[in-house]
């Protein structure tokens, strides 16, 4: 993915009267791949992706358009209605051409006469980010660290100046109509935040907002959602202990730890307070990845740039990137980043994952080191990924993967039955990767400590392991089970430095559960306790 972490789905199946054609028992259709990520664009670009129909079953199937297309998607080749013959395939051109300034989802629906697929949905996906017009490739005007406080418009200030703070680069020119954004959730190891539909941010629970010369991090804490001073941002990247947030003029902005931001710790100076601006920024930035140490940036040309700790970018561990690198020897055809703690990887458009940073024992199971250490100083591929991944979610004893036709895998440590084969255990030994039963594709994946969870195409959201994965027990099944959030699900993030996890509905309610002690799932009751096994509605959503 690029600005949005989009799975590949395979097909959607609901109720449907199909304009009352009889529906045939036996007849099935295929669509691959089963969601349309047209990747960024700028305001006026078009991008043309196609999909592959095909008949599975051992009657023709016929499939016509349900419903026209909304902007800025339409449909430009292809023949709807169409008659499949069995085993055969028909090809439709969709397209993408947003514009202004955004993110923009929505759906193809097909409708067949087939019993088992009477409706086929199809999630489109494109952001369009300003133009790079005015903003240097190299270098942005020098915004320096900054030590201004947050504001006191709702916020609490934890001891910090009241000077107020800028939008840290990230203009609200340009906005998309309020509603028209899909909302998008991501974690630190303390809290929660959402970029909401009118391209703010709300965070609750405890948020690191400096590094000061004693290493010591100043913090935020709310235990209901609080508004950050910031808007115009397309995406929201959270660290261990530090969140950076991108602009829809491409810039981004971090606050946190000084070396997630890339800042020095130098004996005298602090780095208390809010925003800084990473400059220069490279040009085209479409996606931000955030691990316990740094960052890491995605191109619309698939390179990757990285800042903070050394092992991030291939450098010595002694060494604190200030400002982005390029990470060199990756494959050019990186389309989306996942992290944990300590480990970084890039997904090629082939499926292919290449990782960078610390080798534990779980997630990178089998692959030592080029150095014979615990740390790689360069990317490597994974080799036991031998089937293609559209989809990577990481923590540092385990990972899940959706691969291309809508399955997960997973592998690495399994104490907890987290690799969702049905048993737990060995505890110190890592497995290898191995299909998790669901009854439906995966459109989502996300993992923590001791348990993984998935959204499937129908909505529904499964989670096995231990460790309260949402089932409302504190111990788990090492199988798949629902969890108790209301249906249909669009999104599910997991906190890989800590213990907590949230879902997005499709009514954009969002349920956390799990640890609580840093308010970081948004409820007040009960006040500030690590045992909150049932998801529960955060205040105000």
């Amino acid at each position: 993915m690029r600005a949005f972490s989009t799975a590949v789905v395979l097909l959607t199946v609901s109720a449907c009267d199909c304009g009352g054609r009889a529906q045939t028992q036996n007849g099935e259709l295929r669509i691959e791949p089963g969601a349309l990520d047209f990747g960024a664009l700028l305001p006026g670009e078009q991008r043309t992706l196609s999909l592959q129909l095909r008949s599975v079953g051992i009657v023709a199937v016929s499939v016509d358009l349900d419903g026209p297309l909304t902007e800025p998607f339409s449909l430009t080749g292809g023949a709807l209605p169409v008659e499949l013959a069995p085993s055969t395939t028909s090809e439709l051109v969709l397209s993408a051409r947003p514009s202004r300034p955004g993110a923009f989802s929505g759906s193809l629906r097909l409708t067949t006469d087939s019993r088992l697929t009477p409706t086929v949905v199809v999630p489109l996906l494109v952001v369009a980010f300003a133009s790079d017009a005015g903003v240097p490739d190299a270098g942005l005007p020098d915004a320096g660290p900054r030590d201004a406080g947050l504001p006191d418009a709702g916020l609490p200030d934890a001891g910090l100046p009241d000077a107020g703070l800028p939008d840290a680069g990230l203009p609200d020119a340009g906005l998309p109509d309020a509603g028209s954004w899909p909302m998008q959730l991501t974690t630190t190891r303390n809290a929660t935040c959402v970029r909401n539909t009118d391209g703010g941010v709300q965070c609750w629970g405890t948020l690191s907002t400096g590094n000061s010369a004693s290493g010591m991090l100043s913090t935020w804490f709310s235990m209901t959602p609080e508004s950050l001073p910031v808007g115009g941002v397309a995406q929201a990247a959270g660290g261990a202990d530090h969140l950076c947030l991108l602009g829809l003029d491409r810039r981004v902005a971090c606050m946190g730890s000084a070396i997630g931001r890339g800042l020095p710790l130098v004996p005298g100076v602090a780095f208390d307070g809010g925003f800084s601006v990473v400059s220069p920024t490279p040009s085209g930035i479409t996606s931000l990845t955030a691990t316990g140490w740094g960052t890491c940036a995605l191109t619309g040309t698939g390179e990757v740039w990285c800042w903070g700790h050394g092992e991030l970018n291939g450098q010595p561990s002694a060494q604190r990137l200030e400002a982005p690198q390029r990470l060199n020897g990756l494959p050019p055809d990186a389309v989306s980043l996942a992290s944990s703690l300590n480990t970084a990887c890039a997904v090629t458009r082939a499926g292919a994952v290449w990782c960078w940073g610390l080798w534990s024992a779980g997630v990178t199971e089998g692959l030592d080191a080029a150095d014979g250490g615990p740390w790689s100083f360069e990317p490597r591929a994974l080799p036991f990924l031998d089937a293609g991944l559209s989809q990577l979610a990481l923590e540092d004893e385990h990972g899940c993967g959706i691969l291309f036709d809508g399955g997960v895998t997973c592998w690495g440590l399994n104490g907890c039955g987290q690799l969702g084969n049905g048993t737990r255990g060995p505890t110190t030994t890592e497995q290898p990767p191995q299909q998790v039963q669901l009854p439906a594709p995966a459109v989502e994946v996300s993992v923590r400590s001791g348990n993984s969870c998935a959204v499937l195409s129908n909505g529904a959201l499964r989670c096995w392991g231990c460790a309260q994965p949402g089932d409302g027990t504190l111990n788990g099944s090492p199988t798949p089970t629902p969890a108790l959030v209301p249906t249909p699900v669009r999104r599910v993030v997991s906190d890989p430095f800590g213990s907590h996890s949230c879902a997005l509905t499709a009514s954009n309610r969002i349920y956390c559960w799990g640890d609580n002690t840093r308010g970081q799932l948004g409820r007040t009751v009960p006040f500030l306790s690590n045992l909150n096994e049932t998801p529960a509605l955060v205040v105000g959503y």
